[in-house]
């Protein structure tokens, strides 16, 4: 049985071991340009290095932690042309432009920390009632379609708008938990094979991979057996990853698997009862294969709605009181689940999706790369988001985690699967986040970095992207 990795030592952004999160350098990507599903995940980290360890999170200064970068409009941004053709008007408007657009994304990272301490203050009081009576008061249609707005136009193609059904209970502002409902182990698979082409290759097959057997046997004594709670980690690519990687497990511990000297199989419902899934409330939103696309979840797990708290929020205008009631009320559920024992978490674990560049995307990036890596990048990267803290608070209830770095685009699929790990601290959260995005760098050759707090490159990104 797989023991659980005290996670004391983490890579760095090119998959070492580093001392501290600070010394971390730029990471070349890996050796093989093709790469295909990796089915034994990576040497687990040693905790007995002394040069692995990293400083505990309580060393930290508070101005540390709680400080934002200043503006770096006036450092990196400046990507006007030497053509003393081009006209200063433009020049000047352009400017101002860019300066709104990081402006904007500043905002955004003090909007969350302000929503974050609101969260922390509201458990002094009664949360779960106040949650519970705004959302009450709310127009159920107007608040569908507030977060029917949160869809983007790059999300995965398989989602569809759906109609406000008055009908459907998970439309409402006070659902935020939709309960399992089983149809074979048949089924989940149809879904899986037909959102993924590459399903059974890319996913289930590293699961079902023979190397990884005792992998599967640990999940089901800690759960079945043992009690014990267990959150599924992964980047956070198409909002469907998630879902498609819940699938590659269910398959795999379902599908004539046994347990034991007595041969135990598993059965869809009984495995539903333990498996649950986070998900964005947009979803509710949303169709897929000609249904719901929460009912298409609901078919292998429990699912819990979750709103995201800054830049999408903002973008569907989504009332911040609403956001934060929703998502108090959806954690007081996750937590009561949780505490039964034996459950299966499974979240993509960055409040937004990751980031990814082309090549040479824009100067004033490479310029911000520079400063923040200390050398120059001018290929494709990936940029995975900070953890929320109400995230690190459910991997640290959770206790043990699942890493799994995932990339279902066909020019680069690639699975690496990790091994359960303890996380005891909020530094333990991010060290995860660390081994996901090295390796990803890994199986796809993509320089794959994970920001751990808000900084001046990942402030030029979203600029950059959204202009």
């Amino acid at each position: 049985m797989t023991s659980p990795h005290d996670v004391a030592g983490g890579p760095n952004r090119n998959g070492d071991h580093a001392p501290d999160r600070t010394s971390a350098q730029a990471g070349s990507p890996g050796d093989d340009p093709t790469p295909s599903s990796v089915a034994a995940g990576p040497a687990p980290l040693d905790p007995g290095r002394d040069d692995a360890r990293r400083a505990p999170l309580d060393e930290r200064s508070a101005d540390e932690d709680n400080a934002y970068p200043e503006n770096p409009t006036d450092e990196v941004i400046d990507d006007m042309s030497d053509d003393p053709a081009d006209d200063a008007a433009t020049d000047e408007r352009r400017g101002a432009t860019i300066r709104e657009r990081l402006g904007e994304a500043w905002d955004d990272a003090r909007e969350r920390r302000h929503e974050e301490q609101l969260e922390h203050d509201a458990e002094s009081d009664d949360p779960e009632g106040w949650a519970s009576a705004l959302l009450q008061t709310a127009d159920p249609k107007e608040y569908f379609d507030s977060v029917s707005g949160l869809a983007r136009s790059d999300h995965s193609s398989l989602l569809s708008p759906l109609e406000f059904d008055p009908d459907v209970p998970f439309h409402y502002p006070t659902a935020t938990t939709v309960e399992p409902e089983p149809q074979g182990i048949e089924t989940v698979q149809l879904y899986a094979q037909t959102a993924s082409p590459l399903f059974d290759r890319q996913i289930a097959a590293p699961f079902a991979d023979p190397g990884r057997a005792d992998l599967l046997a640990d999940i089901h004594h800690r759960l079945m057996i043992d009690g014990r709670n267990v959150a599924l980690i992964t980047n956070h690519g198409d909002i469907v990853d998630i879902a498609v990687v819940l699938a590659g497990l269910t398959v795999a511990m379902c599908d004539g698997r046994t347990y034991g000297v007595l041969e135990e199989e598993l059965d869809l419902v009984d495995l539903a009862d333990h498996f649950n899934i986070m998900v964005s409330r947009m979803v509710t939103t949303r169709a897929a294969f000609g249904i719901p696309a929460v009912s298409v979840v609901s078919n292998m797990a429990r699912t819990f709605l979750s709103l995201p708290q800054t830049h999408s929020r903002r973008r569907a205008r989504i009332d911040p009181d609403l956001v934060r009631a929703s998502n108090v009320l959806m954690r007081a559920d996750l937590g009561r689940q949780l505490a039964k024992g034996g459950q299966l978490l499974a979240m993509a674990a960055s409040g937004s999706q990751d980031l990814s560049l082309a090549v040479n995307f824009a100067a004033r990036v490479r310029n911000a790369w520079q400063g923040f890596r200390g050398e120059d990048n001018e290929g494709p990267s990936l940029h995975l988001q900070p953890l929320y803290s109400g995230t690190m608070k459910i991997m640290l209830e959770c206790e043990d985690v699942l890493p799994l770095a995932v990339c279902m685009d066909p020019k680069n699929p690639a699975t690496e699967l990790g091994s359960i790990t303890r996380v005891r601290t909020e530094d333990d959260c991010h060290r995860v986040m660390d081994w996901i995005a090295a390796a990803h760098q890994r199986a796809t050759g993509i320089t794959t970095v994970y920001h751990d707090a808000e900084d001046d490159l990942l402030a030029n990104i979203r600029a950059a992207i959204s202009r």
